[in-house]
């Protein structure tokens, strides 16, 4: 049995989850878009000034690795 698990952030001041996940179809984890309130870290109870995202794929076993090459290929 393979497993795969991989992933990547993405952040930006002009970044939107919600956009990218419209042009994209990845797995979006942990997303807040600009301006959310944070909840950990610097700007936990403050607005967030950057969107951020986790992009994952999943980690079930696969026979092929087309999840992985559909990462890459958005990275």
């Amino acid at each position: 049995m393979v497993k795969i698990r991989a992933s990547f952030s993405v952040t930006g001041y002009k970044f939107s989850p919600s956009v990218f996940s419209q042009i994209n179809s990845v797995k979006l984890v942990r997303a807040n878009e600009p301006g959310d309130i944070g909840t950990i870290g610097r700007y936990r109870g403050r607005a967030t000034p950057y969107g951020s995202a986790s992009v994952e794929i999943s980690d079930k076993a696969e026979a092929d690795w087309s999840r992985f090459d559909e990462l890459l290929r958005v990275l």
